[in-house]
């Protein structure tokens, strides 16, 4: 009897392992393998060379150069693609990470932890980030720049007051003014910055508006900043 209770968990244990792909006689050699993957990846990081970091750190420095020029539609097309591949990197950063939380957990269920003693205590540099020669990623420089193309305006101070009062309609939750007021900013601004007619749509996406449909019919009149320069 004692014999036949052996053969049977003997084979529940084969028929487990093979379920497994037969991972409970492999797991030290697969920890190896999962642990050289995890040092190269964090050593290359550490260096600067893991690919998502060596990209974040291109695209920011293309977003740099794009500033120095004229051509909005080329800066922003810039530093928007930084910016992606910031976040590329930070999702390579994360998913880096959760593969260490798994090693751990494997490596401690293994009675292997105290050998990768260290390899656990490790952690990515942190991705590169901000614009070279600026205090702040490619998203706040480009809001800078927009701000300080703004503040030249002869019209300046007629449409931020138009876009102070939008968006104190939007954070009010007062739907039906600001689509009024969105609709009065891109007539009266949307002809000096482009930025005008952006902030008056994501004003509307946040009220719960259709930007295309508020805004459909219409059409910038004469610049402000033309308009506040007239005699």
């Amino acid at each position: 009897m004692h014999g036949a209770i052996t053969r049977i968990a003997l084979h529940l244990l084969v028929g487990a392992c093979a379920g497994t792909g037969g991972s409970a006689w492999s797991q030290p050699q697969d920890l190896a393998k999962r642990a050289a993957e995890l040092r190269t990846q964090h050593d290359m990081a550490r260096k600067g060379s893991l690919i998502e970091f060596e990209l974040a750190r291109s695209g920011l420095e293309s977003c740099r150069r794009a500033l120095a020029l004229a051509d909005r539609e080329w800066r922003e097309a810039e530093c928007h693609e930084a910016q992606r591949r910031i976040d590329a990197c930070n999702l390579r950063r994360e998913q880096w990470s959760q593969a260490l939380e798994r090693f751990a957990q494997d490596s401690l269920a293994a009675g292997e932890a105290r050998r990768h003693a260290t390899l656990l205590k490790s952690t990515l540099p942190d991705c590169p980030s901000t614009v070279p020669g600026r205090q702040a990623g490619p998203v706040e420089v480009l809001v800078e720049e927009s701000r300080r193309e703004r503040r030249q305006l002869p019209g300046f101070s007629v449409c931020e007051s138009h876009l102070r009062a939008l968006l104190t309609a939007t954070d009010q939750g007062n739907a039906a003014l600001a689509r009024s007021l969105a609709q009065d900013l891109v007539a009266q601004c949307g002809a000096d910055h482009p930025d005008y007619r952006r902030q008056a749509e994501a004003a509307l996406i946040r009220s719960g508006l259709d930007p295309a449909v508020v805004l459909a019919r219409v059409r910038p009149a004469v610049p402000a900043a033309s308009a506040a320069s007239t005699p």
